[in-house]
C-alpha cells in the first residue's frame, strides 16, 4: 500500500463526508500531493543545498517538474548543480545557451516576450488590457509578462511595508516568469493575497510569500524557507504550473481560483471543504492594481525597454531607497524613517501599537523602537525627549509636533517623523492611514525635537 493509499484510507475513517464529490475532492488532492512519494527522494547530501529537506534528505519539492530549470540559460551553474545533486537530473546536451531559445516544459512558449542579447527582458508588454477582467486571462500566453523595471516599481509601491521583498527581488521574479511562462502579474498577485503584501509571519519567518509548502496544522513549520525570497519565485511557479496549468487544466487565476476547470480543483478551500471562490475575485483585483502600476513605467507599452534602460532605472530606484535625502541625517535617523515607512498604508486607530493599527504617537515610539531607541508613549511626554531643533534644520529622523486637534505649544496634540525634502511621515486621525505628508501645509507646526 502506498502512501496516498494509506492517508486516504486513514482520513475516510475519521469523517464523514456531506457528499460524494467532497470525498473525491479530498482523494484527488491527496493522490496529487503523496502519490508520487517514492519516486522522488534525494540522496543524503551533508553539504548546504536548499533544495534539500534538512529533516529527511529528500527534495524539498518532490512534485516540482526541475528540468525547464535545469535546462533554462538563465539558471546559475551553482542552482543547477543543487537541484542535479536533489534529483538526479542532468542538464540535456541540447540546452542553448542563447536565452531567445529558452525551452520550457510547463507551459507554452513565452508568447508575450521575447529575451534580448544582453539576458534582459524586452516583454513587448501589453497596456491596452481591461484592468478588471486579468482574472480571465491565460496566465501563460494572455497576461502580460512584465519587465525587471516595471517589477521593481510594483514591489516600491505596493510591498512597501515588507522586510521580506525589497526591489532588489526584481530580476529574481522576472526569471522566474521566463523560467516558468507564468507571468509575473500571476505570482506577485497570488502572493500578495497569501501574505498580506509580504507582511504575514510566514513570509517574515521563511522568505516565502507564497505560504508555498504550508499546511492548516503547523503553517509556519511546514512552509518552506528561501534564502531570498525570489528564490521561491521559481519553485513556486513551476509548482503551479505543473499542478494546476498543466495538470488541472486550469488556465487562468479565475478557472484555478473557482474549480472551473477540467479536474474541478480549486486552489483555496474553505473549512468544509468548498472550494472557496472569493480567493479568485481578490488575486484578480490585486493583479489590476499592479498591472496599472506597470502601465506607468516609462516604455511599458511600446516593448522596447532594454537592458540598460531597465538596470539604470533600478540603480536609480536603489539610490532614491537608499540616499540622504537631507543634509547631515544620522544612520539612526534614516533607521527612524525606515521603519516607519513599514507602516504606510495602516489604518489609523487611538491607542494603536501594532501593525494592525497605530496612532499618531504610537507609530513614533514604535519607529524609534524599531531603532534601538526607546521614548514614551505619548505625544506629550515625546514632546520632551531628545534635542530641541530648528525648522531649518530638520534631519531624517526628527520628530515634528504640532497643536492638533485639542492640544497646544507646550502640550501638542500630534507628532510625526520628518523623513526629508520638507515631508513627514504621520497617523493622522480616524478613517484615514498612514501616510506621508508635506509640511508646509500644516500651520500649525510647534516645533521638533532629534532623538537619534
Amino acid at each position: 500500500m502506498g502512501l496516498a493509499d494509506t492517508i486516504r484510507n486513514k482520513v475516510n475513517s475519521l469523517f464523514n463526508f456531506d457528499s460524494q464529490q467532497q470525498s473525491n475532492q479530498l482523494k484527488n488532492k491527496i493522490d496529487t500531493l503523496y502519490g508520487k512519494q517514492n519516486t522522488a527522494t534525494a540522496p543524503n547530501i551533508n553539504s548546504f543545498n536548499p533544495f534539500i529537506s534538512k529533516r529527511d534528505g529528500q527534495v524539498i519539492n518532490k512534485m516540482a517538474d526541475y528540468k525547464p530549470i535545469v535546462n533554462s540559460s538563465a539558471t546559475s551553474d551553482k542552482v543547477r548543480e543543487w537541484i542535479t545533486q536533489a534529483t538526479g537530473i542532468q542538464p540535456t546536451n541540447t540546452m542553448s545557451n542563447s536565452s531567445n531559445s529558452t525551452q520550457n516544459e510547463n507551459s507554452t512558449a513565452l508568447s508575450s516576450g521575447t529575451i534580448n542579447s544582453n539576458g534582459d527582458d524586452n516583454v513587448g508588454f501589453n497596456g491596452n488590457l481591461d484592468s478588471s477582467s486579468l482574472g480571465s486571462l491565460d496566465v501563460a500566453t494572455q497576461l502580460p509578462k512584465l519587465s525587471t523595471a516595471q517589477i521593481a516599481e510594483i514591489i516600491k509601491k505596493h510591498f512597501n511595508r515588507s522586510s521580506v521583498i525589497s526591489t532588489s527581488d526584481a530580476e529574481g521574479i522576472y526569471n522566474a516568469q521566463k523560467t516558468t511562462g507564468m507571468s509575473a502579474l500571476a505570482i506577485l498577485g497570488i502572493g500578495a493575497l497569501e501574505s498580506g503584501w509580504g507582511t504575514s509571519n510566514i513570509a517574515k519567518k521563511t522568505n516565502n510569500i507564497w505560504g508555498y509548502g504550508a499546511t492548516n496544522v503547523n503553517p509556519e513549520g511546514n512552509a518552506h524557507r528561501y534564502g531570498q525570497m525570489s528564490q521561491g519565485a521559481t519553485q513556486f511557479a513551476t509548482e503551479f504550473m505543473k499542478t494546476y496549468y498543466n495538470g488541472y487544466g486550469a488556465k487562468s487565476i479565475n478557472s484555478a481560483g473557482t474549480g472551473n476547470n477540467p479536474k474541478g480543483m480549486g486552489y483555496a478551500y474553505t473549512d468544509g471543504g468548498a472550494i472557496d471562490s472569493s480567493w479568485a475575485t481578490q488575486v484578480s483585483s490585486i493583479m489590476g492594481k499592479l498591472y496599472n502600476t506597470a502601465k506607468g513605467v516609462s516604455g511599458s507599452n511600446t516593448g522596447n525597454s532594454s537592458s540598460n534602460s531597465s538596470r539604470s532605472y533600478l540603480n536609480r530606484l536603489s539610490y532614491a531607497n537608499n540616499s540622504n535625502t537631507s543634509s547631515g541625517g544620522s544612520s539612526k535617523g534614516r533607521q527612524i524613517v525606515a521603519a516607519a515607512k513599514q507602516y504606510l498604508g495602516t489604518p489609523y486607530v487611538y491607542g494603536g501599537t501594532s501593525s494592525s493599527g497605530v496612532d499618531c504617537s504610537g507609530l513614533v515610539q514604535l519607529a524609534a523602537k524599531a531603532s534601538g531607541i526607546d521614548i514614551p508613549r505619548t505625544t506629550y511626554d515625546q514632546i520632551n525627549v531628545g534635542q530641541a531643533v530648528s525648522k531649518n534644520n530638520l534631519q531624517e529622523g526628527d520628530l515634528v509636533f504640532f497643536r492638533g486637534s485639542g492640544g497646544s505649544t507646550s502640550a501638542p496634540g500630534h507628532v510625526g517623523i520628518y523623513i526629508g525634502n520638507g515631508q513627514y511621515i504621520q497617523a493622522p486621525k480616524t478613517g484615514d492611514v498612514v501616510k506621508i505628508s508635506n509640511l508646509s501645509g500644516r500651520s500649525d507646526y510647534v516645533g521638533a525635537r532629534r532623538i537619534a
